[in-house]
């Protein structure tokens, strides 16, 4: 074990995989797993979670295997070589959740809530980037109301089962990234798998479900219309894109602004084949979910492939990062 401040290699993660109810796909495929014998279809992995209350991811191999991250944080000799100058979540949670959604039906119209919302008070805040790895053409994501929708329209309609009326909707592609700030009223569309990274939170108030009228997924109509942002604040401003299949050339590295926000920040790791790079000390840690390709990093001695994800400490010393065969999409988040 480190001591605190000495460096920490890095943490490879091992994913959660969840069955859904509703419109759930196939990510075992998609990330290269064998395809689940369970009778119903995996359509979400937590890739990182710290989340309390929950099954949460753990390190997978080394001298921290089986613990997960909050263990770390609240371990003196290794907490300040994980985290650095960045704070854990109010719970001693790590700041980061990170997950791959597969949705083959539109999945339900939802919300969070804000920081303060009425007598939500003890709720956390849980703001969300999707960014769009599959998309089936026409693809959409739904965000936002028209700015003159008011809250009563909104409660009215999402009993009468009208809502998709003042719903606004976006084709997306993949390569795209669409912010949901707490509040945003939103749903993923039919035909989407996106990788999600948010503040972690899990506290959601379903405020429509495509009048599916599901026992098991209860409307929380109270609750998400008083957290629902409207006006001009939840108009979404631009869609941000990255064309991830533009790999550099042979032995290049390319990193890409996709996102940044007071929360986090998102770039996008693009490496050719036979690529390799040091990477330095941060000062915060940093989560790098593998898209496509692998990579290896000098502590492991295996790849780090298509589907996982690693935290690198704050503090970790030397390393390298080194990509074999065509090349590797990297998503890096870094929570400020």
């Amino acid at each position: 074990m480190s001591a605190d401040g000495a460096g920490l290699p890095p943490l490879r993660l091992t994913p959660l995989f969840k069955q859904r109810s509703w419109g759930g796909g196939s990510l075992l495929g998609l990330l290269g797993l064998p395809d689940s014998a369970a009778d119903d279809p995996i359509g979400e992995a937590w890739i990182l979670s710290d989340l309390k209350g929950t099954d949460r991811t753990r390190v997978d191999g080394g001298a921290f295997e089986g613990s997960a991250l909050r263990d770390l944080i609240a371990n003196p000799d290794v907490r300040s070589s994980l985290m650095g100058r960045a704070t854990s979540a109010p719970d001693g949670s790590f700041p980061l959740l990170i997950k791959f959604l597969d949705a083959r039906e539109n999945l339900s119209v939802q919300t969070h809530p804000r920081d303060r919302v009425g007598t939500q008070e003890i709720a956390t805040a849980k703001h969300e980037l999707w960014v769009v790895l599959r998309a089936e053409k026409g693809a959409r994501v739904y965000r936002g109301f028209r700015g003159e929708v008011t809250k009563d329209e909104i409660a009215r309609r999402a009993r009468d089962g009208s809502l998709l009326d003042v719903l606004v909707s976006h084709e997306v592609h993949r390569g795209d990234a669409i912010w949901l700030p707490s509040g945003t009223v939103h749903a993923l569309g039919a035909g989407l798998v996106v990788a999600e990274i948010q503040t972690p939170s899990d506290t959601t108030y379903r405020l429509w479900d495509w009048n599916r009228n599901d026992p098991a997924r209860p409307l929380h109509i109270e609750q998400a219309v008083e957290a629902a942002a409207v006006g001009p604040a939840q108009e979404l401003r631009e869609i941000r894109h990255v064309e991830f299949d533009a790999r550099p050339a042979s032995g290049a590295v390319r990193v890409e602004a996709l996102h940044s926000a007071s929360h986090f920040d998102v770039d996008v790791i693009t490496a050719g084949a036979n690529a390799s790079w040091e990477i330095a000390d941060r000062g915060v840690p940093v989560a790098w979910t593998v898209l496509d390709g692998g990579v290896t990093l000098t502590a492991f001695d295996s790849e780090i492939r298509r589907g996982s994800a690693c935290v690198i400490p704050a503090v970790h010393g030397t390393l390298r990062a080194t990509v074999r065969g065509q090349g590797a999409t990297i998503l890096q988040t870094t929570p400020r």
